[in-house]
């Protein structure tokens, strides 16, 4: 996660050290970088949901085989 989140200040050349020349920084090349960004945040995003909606299913198993939990 701390590569991409460093990629769009390294390819603004803010990231301290870096220096990127005009013609380098161009709009496709700032939207590839915020693509590649993106991609592991969105996959975190989605090991998240799925790992509240397997809790959720645990819950659920729990309560429906607790005798006297229903009812």
């Amino acid at each position: 996660m701390n590569t991409s989140a460093k990629c769009l200040p390294r390819v603004l050349g803010t990231l301290p050290g870096t220096q990127i020349s005009p013609a380098v920084l161009s709009l496709s090349n700032l939207l590839d970088a915020n693509q590649r960004a993106r991609k592991p945040f969105l996959s975190c995003k989605k090991e998240m949901l799925l790992q509240f909606k397997f809790e959720d299913i645990l819950d659920l198993l729990d309560v429906l085989t607790t005798p006297g939990a229903i009812g």
